[in-house]
């Protein structure tokens, strides 16, 4: 399911992305991957290079961003 949604993503089908990545959150809440995937969903990019992106940043939803990242640092386990 984890490859599944990392082709949703690099076909920047955010809202499926997302969707796969919550799946696979609710069986393992713990998978940095999957924690990973979902900021890149939230963001709309499909590596963090993205960042570097003037035009994608620009479309960002930061709350949603935010929220991804909170989860994310709140659920990682400490091995990453």
């Amino acid at each position: 399911m984890l490859s599944q949604a990392a082709q949703l993503l690099g076909k920047e089908e955010w809202a499926a992305a997302s969707d796969a990545y919550d799946f696979l959150l609710n069986k393992e809440p713990h998978d940095f991957e999957a924690l990973h995937g979902k900021i890149l969903a939230a963001a709309h990019m499909k590596t963090p290079e993205d960042m570097a992106d003037p035009e994608i940043l620009r479309s960002v939803n930061y709350e949603e961003v935010n929220r991804c990242i909170i989860q994310a640092l709140r659920d990682t386990d400490s091995t990453h």
